[in-house]
C-alpha cells in the first residue's frame, strides 16, 4: 500500500451527508460509477453552511467558503445546531517554489493522527473540481475511462498521489480556463 504524504491543510469544512435531493451528475462528469462522488468541490459535495437561515461569520478562510480554524468550524456546526455532516480537512501538494497558499493559517496546519484519509481531488486554486465538475466530450470519456477509471475510488477519488499527479497535469492542457491545476488530500475527521 502507497504512502500517504501529508501535505498542509488549506482548511475545513463540514459536508452534507443527507440525502437532500437526486444528485445528477449526468453523462460526461463522472469516470466510473460510484455511489456517492466526494471532492473539495462544495458544488459536488455540499457544506451544510450553504443552508438557508444559517449565522456564519462572513469570513472563515482565505479558499472559497472553507474554514481556516477548526475549532472556530466546529463551535459554529454547534451553535447552529447542525447535523448530518461529516467534518473534513482539505490538504494541497504544495509546488516547489511556492507552497500551499493557506495553508500558514490553518489550525492545525497539518494532518492529525487519527484523520482518515478519503483520497485525492485533481482542482483549479478556487476549488473547481478537474476531476468531476468539467465535464468530458464523448471521446475524452472513452479515453480517460480506461486510463484513469481503475485509479478511482469508490467516492471517485484518486488513492495514487501518482495518478493525481499525471490528472493534475492532463486538466491543465484540456482545460486551459481553469488551470493551473492542483493536488488536493481530503480527510475525514472523527
Amino acid at each position: 500500500m502507497e504512502l500517504t504524504p501529508a501535505f498542509p491543510v488549506i482548511g475545513y469544512d463540514a459536508r452534507d451527508t443527507r440525502e437532500v435531493g437526486p444528485v445528477n451528475y449526468g453523462c460526461g462528469f463522472l469516470l466510473k460509477d460510484v455511489t456517492k462522488p466526494l471532492s473539495v468541490d462544495d458544488a459536488i459535495w455540499w457544506s451544510v453552511f450553504d443552508r438557508e437561515g444559517l449565522e456564519v461569520p462572513e469570513w472563515r478562510g482565505p479558499r472559497q467558503n472553507n474554514w481556516e480554524n477548526l475549532a472556530a468550524m466546529q463551535a459554529c456546526a454547534v451553535e447552529n445546531h447542525l447535523e448530518g455532516f461529516r467534518t473534513i480537512a482539505i490538504t494541497q501538494m504544495p509546488e516547489e517554489e511556492e507552497g500551499a497558499i493557506g495553508s500558514d493559517v490553518s489550525n492545525p496546519g497539518e494532518v492529525q493522527p487519527g484523520w482518515e484519509f478519503l483520497g485525492y481531488d485533481v482542482a483549479d486554486y478556487f476549488l473547481l473540481s478537474g476531476l468531476m465538475n468539467c465535464g468530458y466530450t464523448e471521446e475524452e470519456m472513452a479515453v480517460l475511462c480506461e486510463r484513469f477509471g481503475d485509479r478511482l475510488n469508490q467516492n471517485h477519488l484518486f488513492t495514487s498521489i501518482q495518478a493525481a499527479e499525471e490528472f493534475m497535469l492532463l486538466s491543465d492542457e484540456r482545460v486551459p480556463e481553469h488551470a493551473p491545476f492542483y493536488v488536493f488530500g481530503l480527510y475525514l475527521i472523527p
